[in-house]
C-alpha cells in the first residue's frame, strides 16, 4: 500500500509502514485472586458463575466507592439462571460478602438474576 504525502508543492509517494504491535493483554502476566464471588454461607451458599458486575461509582449507604457488585447466574448445582445472590467485593480489603439474596420459592428455585447489572451514577 502506498501513502500520499504533500511536501511543499510536491506530492511524494511513500510506502506505508506496518507497525507490529503486541496485543494489549499480553502485558499482563500475573493473575491474583482478590476474593471469591461464591457465597460461603447463608441461603445462597455455593452460587456460582458470576456474570454481571458493576463498580459502585460513589459511596452510598453501606456501599463504598470502588466496591464491585457481582451477580451469580447459577446456583450451587450449576443450574443456569437459578443463582440468587449478588456479592459485594471490597477490593480495598480483598474480601467479599453477600450483598443481596433473592428469596427462593419452594420447591423450584427461579431467581433469574440477570447479567445486566449496573450502578446508577447518582448512587
Amino acid at each position: 500500500m502506498l501513502l500520499l504525502a504533500a511536501v511543499g508543492s510536491a506530492i511524494v509517494l511513500l510506502p506505508s509502514i506496518a507497525v507490529a504491535r503486541q496485543p494489549f493483554i499480553s502485558q499482563f502476566t500475573h493473575v491474583s485472586t482478590l476474593a471469591s464471588t461464591v457465597p460461603a454461607s447463608g441461603p445462597a451458599l455455593g452460587d456460582q458463575n458470576p456474570d454481571g458486575a458493576a463498580v459502585v461509582p460513589q459511596t452510598t449507604g453501606k456501599l463504598l466507592r470502588a466496591d464491585v457488585l457481582v451477580s451469580n447466574f447459577n446456583n450451587a448445582q450449576n443450574q443456569q439462571g437459578t443463582g440468587s445472590s449478588i456479592v459485594e467485593v471490597l477490593p480495598s480489603h480483598g474480601s467479599s460478602s453477600a450483598f443481596a439474596v433473592v428469596p427462593q420459592p419452594t420447591p423450584t428455585p427461579a431467581a433469574d438474576l440477570t447479567t445486566a447489572l449496573t450502578a446508577l451514577p447518582d448512587g
